[in-house]
């Protein structure tokens, strides 16, 4: 669900007229189907990328390492969300952008899960789950320090708490398998258990009949290289 919908307002379609070369780092339909026809999508795995070419073939898609990529072309748009946070070697990405960029790029990743999240994934019977899993929580400075290893002319960094509205029981669950099969290592029978006690531990003392929310801090990081955009 989070793939397609719950998009943050920063990445609402902008005008038909406004024709910019674009990548976008990281497989996300919501965000692709935003951008204009013939963007360049870049991911490390291949089993999206043929997704991505078999359901949206308007655009490129290249199954890419993100700390190396490399491209014979540079972009007036680069873009990415939900999915930077994943990745150790931000402060390579970030250097791979800045060769590739020509104007602005729009980076939105969240710092850590709902803190409801993160507290259950400490309990006993799931934590060995999130181990060897790409479970992880970023702080601003860890972003800044990655932002200052690439020589971009301007950098912004703005803290933002996403507040992603659930009207059911079932559309929460949906979001949950989602961030439980990021996060962790659970899977099949295990994956289904956890999100099933997840979704009822956040709906205690809530009224199934009222929309519940689910509150996420994030950052969004705009990177310049053109002098005259910021």
């Amino acid at each position: 669900m989070t793939n397609r919908h719950l998009l943050p307002s920063v990445f609402k379609k902008k005008s038909e007229n406004e024709c910019k070369t674009t990548l976008v780092i990281g497989y996300n339909e919501g965000l692709i189907l935003t951008c204009q026809k013939g963007a360049v999508v870049i991911d490390p795995s291949l089993s999206k990328t043929h997704l991505g070419h078999n359901t949206l073939g308007e655009n490129t898609f290249l199954t890419k390492d993100l700390p190396t990529f490399s491209l014979d072309i540079k972009f007036q748009s680069i873009v990415s969300l939900n999915t930077l946070h994943l990745h150790k070697d931000l402060h390579l990405i970030l250097r791979q952008i800045q060769k590739h960029l020509l104007e602005e790029a729009t980076l939105y990743f969240p710092l850590a899960p709902d803190p409801r999240i993160t507290s259950f994934l400490e309990l006993k019977e799931w934590s060995a789950y999130t181990k060897e899993a790409t479970f992880q929580i970023r702080s601003r400075a860890d972003v800044e320090d990655a932002a200052l290893f690439a020589p971009f002319i301007t950098t912004m960094i703005e803290e933002k708490t996403e507040h992603l509205p659930f009207y059911s029981k079932q559309t929460l669950k949906a979001y949950l398998f989602e961030q439980l099969n990021l996060l962790t290592d659970l899977a099949d029978s295990k994956l289904d258990q956890a999100v099933r006690e997840l979704a009822e531990l956040l709906y205690i003392n809530h009224d199934e009949d009222q929309v519940l929310t689910v509150s996420t801090p994030w950052i969004l990081l705009t990177l310049s290289n053109d002098p005259d955009l910021l």
